[in-house]
């Protein structure tokens, strides 16, 4: 019996059709392959999302922090020759 005979056979039984093993488990190999890379594919791209986020992070902070030293130094131009403050004096 040819498969599309069967399913008519198997709709007018109410019935679900008889499916050959080997044809139903590799069917369900396929079907967990597609799982699989799937998964993958979502993993690689949110690790690729996280080091863009950082990849951003570190562009912006890293200008913001040379300003900040900047400021500081303009702020404290003799910072070594200022005399010790009571906190570290001792």
């Amino acid at each position: 019996m040819t498969e599309r005979t069967e399913r008519v056979t198997a709709t007018a039984e109410h019935r679900a059709p008889r499916i050959d093993p080997v044809e139903r488990a590799e069917a369900k190999a396929v079907v967990i392959q597609a799982r699989a890379n799937a998964k993958a594919t979502v993993i690689d791209a949110r690790a690729n999302a996280q080091a863009t986020r950082a990849d951003a992070k570190a562009n912006v902070i890293e200008p913001q922090r040379r300003q900040a030293n900047v400021i500081a130094a303009r702020a404290m131009p003799n910072q070594c020759d200022a005399a010790p403050t009571r906190k570290h004096a001792r």
